[in-house]
Formats: C-alpha cells, structure tokens, sequence
C-alpha cells in the first residue's frame, strides 16, 4: 500500500522508459504486451513484483498479524483472511 512506500496506480508507471512510449498504467495493464512486446511486459510486470516483495509492510500489518497470532478479534467466528498466505516478509518464520 501507498502507506508501505509504494507507488499508487498514477505513479506506478511513472518511468522514463514508458514515457518515451506514450503509455499509462491502465496501458501496461493490457496482456497484448505479452506477446506484441515482451521486455515491455515482463520489465512493468517485473518491476511490480519486485517492488511488492522487497517492500516492508507499515504497521498496521503487523497489528493485524498480532491479532491473528494472540486469537483475538471483534468477530466471534474465525476470519478466513487468517488462511491467507502472507509475503514472505509477513511470514511468522522472518
């Protein structure tokens, strides 16, 4: 999220490389780069992730992992949001 440090839909694409080719990140989002432009669409998509998985989590992550840990919520029933796999930066093992 933009509280992480990462960049928010209209700056995302914000590289000078996709300026010079005229496109937006609605642009970059289309899968004709896929086979048209390959290095076009495996750098945007590659850029993502690497961004997403190299980016620490801001707090509230953390508070909301604590809660799941210690059993406690404002739900009396169990969050299926607890089986979700977590980024590795997430994971109780780092």
């Amino acid at each position: 999220s933009a509280d992480s440090g990462l960049p928010v839909y209209k700056d995302i694409a914000s590289v000078h490389a996709y300026a010079e080719l005229g496109v937006s990140y609605s642009d970059l989002c289309r899968e004709y780069w896929l086979d048209d432009d390959p290095e076009v669409f495996f750098g945007f998509w590659g850029d993502c992730y690497n961004l997403y998985m190299n980016t620490t989590p801001h707090k509230g992550y953390s508070i909301i992992r604590g809660w799941t840990e210690s059993g406690s919520s404002s739900s009396s029933s169990s969050s299926s949001a607890s089986s979700l796999p977590l980024p590795t930066s997430l994971s109780p093992s780092s």
